[in-house]
């Protein structure tokens, strides 16, 4: 691949996470309105923590950038993707599983993580007949009580702003 697409790459990923991870930090508020996402106010100091991590990986970024500039640059690059790439991927698992079902028009999705949830919690569950969608799901996270998921069974602390 070429240096400059490499360069490139490596630039908008690390001004796209370090400016999230600043606005999740100084700003919580203003970065959630902009994801059209709202949560408890109660939750916005654990938002500024978890941009602590969001800006860790845009600068992890920004050094992956200036590798490409270098001669002998490959391997460190593949070693700060490989980083960037294991943690991208644990924040896509938590938003695949905890975050998109609460989204409208996500019922599939959800309908698929709460059967992937029982099969893992009771292996024999979906043959005997698996328990309502309304019952408590372990990994629930509310900011009343972590034992109360909304209705539909997705976790109620992250919800879409109306448009």
């Amino acid at each position: 691949m070429k240096r400059s697409y490499l360069f490139a790459y490596q630039l908008l990923t690390g001004l796209s996470d370090t400016s999230t991870g600043l606005l999740l930090i100084f700003a919580p508020e203003l970065a959630l309105r902009l994801m059209h996402v709202q949560v408890p106010t109660d939750a916005l100091p654990y938002l500024s923590y978890i941009g602590a991590f969001v800006l860790s990986v845009g600068l992890a970024c920004f050094y992956g950038a200036i590798l490409t500039r270098r001669i002998l640059f490959t391997q460190k690059l593949e070693t700060v993707w490989l980083l960037t790439a294991i943690t991208r991927g644990c924040v896509a698992a938590f938003v695949l599983a905890n975050v998109l079902p609460a989204l409208p028009g996500s019922w599939p999705l959800e309908r698929l993580v709460e059967r992937c949830r029982r099969l893992k919690l009771h292996p024999g569950a979906h043959q005997a007949g698996a328990a309502s969608r309304s019952s408590p799901s372990p990994t629930s996270i509310s900011s009343s009580s972590p034992s109360s998921p909304s209705s539909n069974g997705s976790p109620n602390w992250v919800s879409p702003t109306p448009t």
